[in-house]
């Protein structure tokens, strides 16, 4: 099933880019380091500690003595009780528990089918290396992908998509490369926050347009014969490359007086009235402790730390 699954999603990344190319740019996995590379939130790969299979996590945020765990290996029926020595006290109790504790990957629920390589599918198919993949198909290193999108290449999060690549931050967009922020649109082409457009290149900032190239208007027949061209030198560029530039390429580099500030060193901040922050934390901790904790503004970073080594 695993290469009948790359099979048909590698034929669906091709007639993608036949529709926003004009032709085919080479077979998916050799854009495999390009099309994942902006994702705020990678998957990440980790091992069984039952088996040793891989287990795909949709984050990558965990410590680094984590154990993991298939869902498929998971024992839902397992009611395995702790003994007296493991609940004597808080921190016996802690231990015992983290010595238990899995954290789950590869999973899919809902009736989803060739799913490979993928954490957190539901009711989708044709899913390969993808996390968070809801009501989809076709679907290929992206993630948060929602409401019956297909044709969806490293790109997420979106909705009602369809025919993306490198697409960040969408709803309802179509036929469309390289662009962020961008809804209810058609056909745009390394574009950001635009809404409402239809065929529009190196556009930012646009309501209701159509037929732009960087943000100005042009004839229909003009704006077709350029695209043409510039389509044809992306393609081009795609297969010789493996990549492109993304949208957030063209910001200025940041100047001498820009760092600066930024590495400034940072001023006294006024704190207002801390009061009611105080009386409510107060009351919570007397709730939980069933004691009131010392005040919150002297003991923040050990609060935090402390809740921070619980939360593992």
């Amino acid at each position: 099933m695993s290469s009948q699954t790359y099979d048909a999603v590698d034929k669906a990344w091709k007639s993608t880019c036949k529709v926003l190319f004009g032709g085919e740019i080479g077979e998916l996995d050799s854009f495999s380091d390009y099309l994942p590379e902006q994702h705020y939130i990678p998957y990440s790969k980790r091992k069984s500690c039952v088996s040793g299979k891989p287990v795909i996590m949709g984050a990558d945020r965990y410590p680094a003595d984590a154990k993991f765990i298939s869902e498929d290996e998971i024992d839902y029926g397992a009611k395995e009780a702790l003994d007296m020595n493991s609940i004597k006290d808080l921190d016996a109790l802690i231990e015992s528990l983290s010595d238990r504790f899995r954290y789950s990957g590869n999973k899919i629920f809902g009736v989803s089918s060739f799913v490979q390589e993928a954490d957190n599918c539901i009711d989708s198919s044709y899913v390969y290396r993808s996390h968070n993949v809801v009501s989809s198909k076709y679907v290929a290193y992206s993630n948060f992908v929602r409401a019956d999108s297909e044709f969806i290449f490293g790109s997420g999060p979106l909705m009602h998509g369809s025919h993306l690549i490198r697409v960040m931050g969408s709803e309802s967009l179509s036929r469309s490369f390289e662009c962020a922020a961008t809804t209810f649109s058609s056909d745009m082409y390394l574009s950001f926050n635009c809404r409402g457009c239809t065929d529009c290149m190196f556009c930012f900032n646009l309501r209701s347009k159509k037929y732009c190239i960087g943000n100005l208007e042009l004839p229909r027949e003009k704006y077709l014969e350029i695209k043409k061209k510039l389509l044809a030198e992306m393609r081009e560029y795609l297969i010789k490359h493996k990549r492109f530039r993304s949208v957030f390429d063209f910001a200025s580099p940041p100047s001498k007086e820009a760092v600066a500030k930024v590495h400034a060193p940072e001023v006294e901040r006024k704190v207002g009235d801390l009061a009611p922050i105080e009386g409510a934390f107060k009351s919570a901790s007397r709730l939980v402790f069933g004691k009131e904790l010392s005040p919150l503004t002297n003991t923040r970073n050990s609060y935090r730390s402390g809740l921070r080594g619980y939360a593992r």
